[in-house]
């Protein structure tokens, strides 16, 4: 298995490129460069975060970049946890381990006294064990998925919610979630359209996106401040900012760059 890099590197998040690269390039890369390969170990799961790359495998979890007020670091966080899946913020790392429980470590304290993982407090705790398949989480939130459909934000569960939900997605400033019918529901703030509701206002609430109304959506995605949604038909829709063409349109921002190629 190979995984490639491309994009903003100004934390380390991958090893420096050569002596021979342009001063431009050693911040970051244009063009997709190989930073893992292994014939045996699988990679479950990959993060990448503004500051920080973590590169989950089936053996263990490496993270590169910013981390403990530390540039360029680069080590292994399973300290003992088998984990599944990792998220993180600029203060906090969640985790799903083996076992389907979510964990967690404080991340922006290198004087902390300890940096094992612990169990993070749920509601699900109280009617029995349950299984997370997904975690993810922006500046302020952290969002989860159980296996039966249910959304939480520990430790709190999301209730009034009559569907089951089979995947979330996480911008900086808001969420989405995907229903096993395929209707979309998001929340949080609205302020560049990324809630795809005909407004820039904020939504505490889920609210069904009606635009998606009668197509079954099957896969869904956000980015900081814009969403994605593919169609059970393979067509895709987005919504929300575009001021560096991440929607995939024509973009003011872009129109005279010597780069848009």
């Amino acid at each position: 298995m190979k995984l490639f890099y491309c994009g903003f590197n100004g934390f380390g998040q991958v090893e420096h490129l050569g002596a021979n690269e342009c001063a431009s390039q050693k911040i970051g890369t244009c063009l997709p460069m190989l930073i893992y390969q292994s014939e045996t170990d699988r990679v479950l799961h990959v993060f990448l975060g503004w500051s920080r790359l973590i590169i989950t495998t089936t053996n263990d979890s490496v993270v590169s970049g910013y981390w403990n007020e530390i540039s360029s670091f680069k080590g292994s966080i399973s300290e003992g946890v088998r984990i599944k899946q990792v998220t993180c913020n600029e203060h906090l790392a969640v985790c799903i381990d083996e076992s389907g429980v979510l964990k967690k470590r404080i991340i922006d304290n290198p004087r902390a006294q300890s940096s094992d993982w612990e169990k993070v407090p749920t509601a699900a705790d109280e009617a029995g064990p349950v299984k997370f398949v997904k975690v993810l989480s922006n500046e302020h939130s952290v969002i989860a998925l159980d296996e039966i459909g249910n959304i939480h934000l520990p430790p709190l569960r999301m209730e009034n919610m009559q569907s089951k939900f089979v995947d979330i997605a996480c911008g900086k400033e808001h969420f989405m979630a995907l229903t096993n019918d395929g209707k979309v529901y998001s929340w949080g703030s609205g302020s560049r359209g990324q809630l795809g509701h005909g407004s820039v206002e904020s939504s505490e609430y889920p609210q069904e996106i009606e635009m998606l109304g009668g197509i079954k959506i099957v896969q869904i995605a956000a980015g900081g401040w814009h969403s994605c949604a593919l169609s059970e038909s393979g067509d895709v829709y987005v919504w929300g900012w575009n001021e560096s063409g991440q929607l995939g349109l024509p973009c003011r921002n872009l129109s005279d760059s010597s780069c848009k190629r």
